[in-house]
């Protein structure tokens, strides 16, 4: 049997699922439209940070939470991160994934899915593969992105952005 036993948030409308939740309930909405942003060509909707938060420490802030919730030890034999993003590394990022599972004083190596838009789901679905054949026992699944030229540009020239 594979379920989820923690989890986190941390977002521009807040740093739990519960600050998160109530913005939602409230009405809140953190998009915004952006323009001349990453020397974007055109304006786009975005949820961003009013201050640009270091990526690996957001991560591990929110890591940190959802297996404290579970009571998992990350840095047990059969613990493995998998880190989801749309860009696996970034240029301003050695390896988001090796500083997430050092500081979570984790094992094994890290697993990253890149796979654009389907990211998540693929990293879910790894999960529960790896779980379901008795390869980990547990398995810490990291959803983050950063907004960058790249990532924009891309997702614009697919006419993907609204």
């Amino acid at each position: 049997m594979v379920c989820c036993i923690g989890h986190s948030i941390i977002s521009p409308l807040g740093r739990s699922v519960q600050e998160n939740w109530q913005s939602v309930l409230a009405g809140r909405s953190a998009l915004r439209l952006h323009d001349h942003l990453f020397e974007s060509v055109e304006p786009f909707m975005a949820s961003l940070f009013d201050e640009r938060p270091d990526f690996t420490d957001l991560c591990i802030q929110s890591v940190r939470a959802a297996i404290e919730m579970a009571g998992v030890q990350a840095g047990a034999a059969d613990v493995v991160v998998i880190l989801s993003t749309t860009k696996g590394r970034n240029l301003d990022l050695i390896d988001p994934a090796q500083e997430i599972a050092k500081a979570l004083h984790c094992v094994n190596e890290p697993i990253v899915v890149s796979n654009a838009c389907t990211s998540g789901v693929c990293a879910q679905v790894a999960a529960f593969r790896l779980l379901q054949c008795g390869l980990y026992r547990t398995a810490i699944v990291v959803g983050c992105d950063v907004q960058t030229r790249f990532i924009v540009s891309g997702f614009q020239s697919f006419k993907a952005l609204s």
